[in-house]
């Protein structure tokens, strides 16, 4: 008997995995701990991360002060290719299974983590997902234009959006959500390009009247290169929380909304028989000044709003040293008021270097806007809430402060109310939104759900804050073929008594096999489930104790439920009563599985049973029949289901029974040659005849042919 063994692969060719992606973090809480690099200089990791598969795609994000660009590789660092912040790499990376990065710090910069998500060709995604975009029912790309030749970091992008389509088509908002969205504009989320990474975000105020409503958006970008980006809004969940939040927007923010000063980020420098004071949402300044403690402007767009009371004047402090001997010579100033020749005018101490006289209205408010880019100077002043620009004034101040607290003031005898301060990154271009490149009709968007789940900063998964039980249902992800076979798995630190249940659909989500065992095959053939092409599953997760259980990782390995006929595979020619190898390949079956194999003499038009159920091992020993034929045929099937999933020779072979197999080894003439094998008694074995009539299909056996 000629006997091998082809064991089935524990490994399936696809599978839909989420797991924790790679991080990086200086508090060591991540994945691994990242060195706390020196600004300026440039680093590149040691030490490559192997995944088990190869890499078809990845996007890093990083969390950083000032100026951070980053590099990956997934060959183990023989080519690198620049990554924008929370962007896919769309090109020129060179695919491998070795994840390295590269950082350059420029000056007054910070990295405080790196976070890898990743793809592979096996199906696996590093990552599970967004929390705190569970439930959202629709996106719109939003196109972001950089004219500049650099990039920009952290810079805060003016995003205006409809309520519906009424303002786009009236060019006044970039983008609408299409009536999908509250009145109100709480229900929206603004990501970077990976469609996961959150930006922070800040409404500032809801304009016009119904249909034309639009709300004025801040979004941080993290990055935007040259040319610039695209970022994704999402709407369209009455349920979810409202993230709006100036303070993660801005770099300085105070909107007045306490009841007393904050004394982290003030200082009250002067108070000249007066005091600074609150009411109903603003700061009422008489005969103070206040200034920044810690907060020092180089560079950026200061921006207040304010009205004046008695003494007509507001007024505001640029950049100031803090410093008795020279502050009052060099604090830069802006004074907006109706006296003359000081109605809007910028002045370095009390020297009024740039004035326009038009002068302001006692009691009303308007919204101020300062552009400091290096020692230039611009001081503008709007009308409250509009882009209408009432008066401009320009001043360089090039042998001045570079560097100074931020403030707010009302000089003897004056009385001025502060709605709100901020300040934003200033550049020298005009960074918006590309309304015509933006998205016009939304995407419904294929989110997970997340029930008392969380990320953790290792990008675990994990049970909310004091919750006992937690759920998650995934995306739905579309197959080439009908899944008749599938294996779930996951991977969960500290489960201790706690439980893992987990359901998995494969027509998605109308039918669930519920509470799968991990690690066990499911198949089609065995009624276990119902077959489909929309691969979804979900799981509850459940504490017990003080077990803090973490899931770093949850599959489903599936497969159609091939079988490949190996040998006799056409062309063959066997011997009635000798024992041959039936050869086969069922890597997506169990090895305990059963498989039926069948023979036809007469080319498949009918078949007699081999083995109605042979372990899947690869391989079974036959003994030819004595049919002669030679338009033999087997077939291999599953016996639960043989029409459906089965294989059969790809051509036809012979099989020589009875007499005719004795004369056709008669009428075959062996001649000596130097090939030949000889011996005293006259024994001769030709190789290249024995070749040319005996050799078996896929493996190197011959039969040997001796005359004596």
């Amino acid at each position: 008997a000629i006997v091998s063994f082809l064991y089935p692969s524990p490994i399936y060719a696809e599978g839909l995995s989420f797991a924790s992606p790679l991080i990086w973090r200086l508090d060591a809480e991540g994945d691994y701990l990242l060195p706390r690099f020196s600004a300026g200089k440039a680093y590149t990791l040691r030490q490559s991360v192997y995944t088990d598969d190869v890499v078809t795609s990845i996007t890093a994000s990083w969390k950083f002060t000032g100026q951070v660009s980053l590099q990956v590789s997934t060959d183990d660092g023989l080519n690198y290719v620049s990554a924008v912040n929370g962007v896919p790499v769309t090109s020129g990376l060179v695919q491998g299974n070795r994840i390295k990065w590269k950082v350059t710090l420029a000056q007054d910069s910070e990295l405080t983590e790196i976070k890898i998500v990743y793809t592979d060709s096996k199906g696996e995604v590093s990552s599970f997902g967004q929390p705190l975009l569970s439930g959202f029912k629709y996106r719109k790309a939003i196109k972001i234009i950089n004219p500049g030749e650099e990039s920009l970091y952290h810079h805060q992008v003016n995003i205006k959006v409809g309520y519906t389509s009424d303002s786009t088509e009236a060019e006044i908002a970039d983008i609408d959500c299409g009536k999908k969205v509250l009145v109100n504009l709480k229900d929206v989320r603004f990501t970077a390009a990976d469609g996961e990474t959150l930006i922070p975000y800040y409404l500032e105020g809801i304009y016009g009247a119904d249909p034309q409503q639009v709300g004025s958006f801040w979004v941080k970008v993290p990055e935007i290169p040259a040319g610039g980006l695209v970022v994704y809004l999402y709407y369209g969940n009455p349920k979810a929380e409202d993230l709006s939040s100036a303070e993660d927007v801005f770099e300085f923010f105070d909107g007045f909304e306490q009841e007393t000063l904050d004394l982290e980020k003030w200082e009250v420098t002067k108070e000249i028989g007066g005091r600074a004071e609150f009411d109903d949402g603003e700061l009422e300044l008489k005969s103070a000044e206040i200034l920044t403690k810690t907060y020092q402007l180089k560079t950026g767009v200061l921006e207040y709003r304010a009205q004046a009371h008695q003494g007509r004047e507001v007024k505001a402090i640029i950049r100031d040293t803090k410093e008795d001997f020279i502050s009052e010579a060099s604090k830069q100033v802006a004074y907006s008021s109706n006296y003359s020749g000081a109605e809007h005018c910028l002045a370095i101490g009390d020297v009024v270097k740039d004035n326009q006289d038009e002068a302001i209205e006692l009691n009303k408010t308007y919204d101020y806007r300062i552009h400091v880019g290096g020692t230039a100077l611009t001081f503008q002043r709007y009308a409250e809430g509009t882009s209408e620009l009432q008066a401009e004034v320009n001043y360089d101040d090039k042998s001045g402060l570079t560097q100074g607290s931020i403030g707010l003031m009302a000089g003897t005898g004056r009385y001025a109310d502060f709605d709100w301060i901020r300040v934003r990154k200033y550049s020298a271009h005009n960074i918006e939104v590309d309304r015509e490149a933006s998205q016009e009709k939304p995407t419904v968007v294929n989110m997970p759900v997340f029930y008392d789940m969380k990320l953790l900063n290792n990008g675990n998964l994990a049970l909310e804050d004091n919750a006992a039980r937690g759920a998650y249902i995934s995306v739905s992800k579309v197959l080439p073929y009908v899944a008749r076979v599938f294996v779930p798995s996951w991977e969960v630190e500290n489960l201790g008594q706690g439980e893992l249940k987990m359901d998995v659909s494969m027509d998605g989500g109308k039918n669930y096999v519920l509470e799968c065992d991990k690690d066990v095959y499911c198949y089609v053939s065995k009624e276990e489930f119902t077959g489909g092409d929309e691969l979804k599953f979900r799981f509850e997760l459940t504490k017990e104790g003080r077990d803090i259980p973490e899931i770093e990782k949850v599959s489903v390995e599936f497969s159609p439920g091939v079988m490949t006929l190996i040998s006799p595979n056409g062309g063959e020619k066997l011997t009635a009563g000798q024992a041959t190898s039936i050869q086969w390949s069922a890597s997506e079956y169990e090895a305990s599985y059963n498989l039926k194999l069948e023979y036809s003499v007469d080319g498949g038009v009918s078949y007699s049973t081999v083995t109605a159920a042979t372990s899947n091992v690869g391989s079974y020993s036959w003994i030819v029949p004595d049919n002669a034929s030679t338009n033999a045929l087997i077939k291999i099937s599953d016996p639960s289901a043989p029409d459906d999933v089965f294989d059969v020779s790809d051509a036809q072979f012979t099989i020589i029974a009875g007499e005719s197999a004795l004369e056709a080894a008669a009428e075959t003439v062996y001649t000596p040659s130097s090939d030949s094998l000889s011996s005293e008694l006259g024994v001769y074995v030709d190789v290249e005849k024995s070749r040319e009539y005996g050799k078996r299909e896929g493996a190197d056996l011959y039969d040997l042919v001796v005359k004596a």
